[in-house]
């Protein structure tokens, strides 16, 4: 009978390190490649989003009291912003390298403020990154 509390003191301190059921990191769930984008049988990019991250692409409402406009990640190309994530219905998974999810804290310090979404940052074929 004791062995119970302690695997479940286990379970608790590997669930609180990061680790999933499926052996995946909290790192992984901010990246995806263009073959797993690929295995969706997606069109675009947004689609591929759509069925493996749709966290991603929530809204959480207005940013502010003054701005009633509800707030989507920032989309990045090639380091620069253009737009939200609507340009991800015009980009094909097929010239997309891999594409990776920053949250709101870790866009700031990378692209500076004024993402309070996020950033999706999408890595073309090709480009040195």
């Amino acid at each position: 009978m004791r062995a119970i509390p302690i695997i479940a003191a286990l379970a608790m301190t590997l669930g609180s390190c990061g680790v999933h059921a499926a052996g995946t990191s909290a790192g992984a769930r901010n990246m995806l490649t263009a073959e797993q984008m690929l295995a969706t049988g997606a069109e675009s990019v947004y689609e591929a989003v759509e069925r493996l991250r749709p966290e991603w692409l929530r809204s959480r409402g207005p940013v502010s009291l003054t701005d009633s406009s509800p707030a989507v990640p920032s989309i990045f190309i090639g380091g620069s912003h253009v737009g939200d994530v609507e340009q991800l219905r015009s980009l094909r998974i097929d010239d997309v390298s891999h594409i990776r999810y920053y949250e709101p804290g870790e866009a700031g310090v990378r692209y500076g403020m004024g993402h309070p979404r996020g950033v999706i940052d999408v890595v073309m074929k090709g480009a040195q990154r």
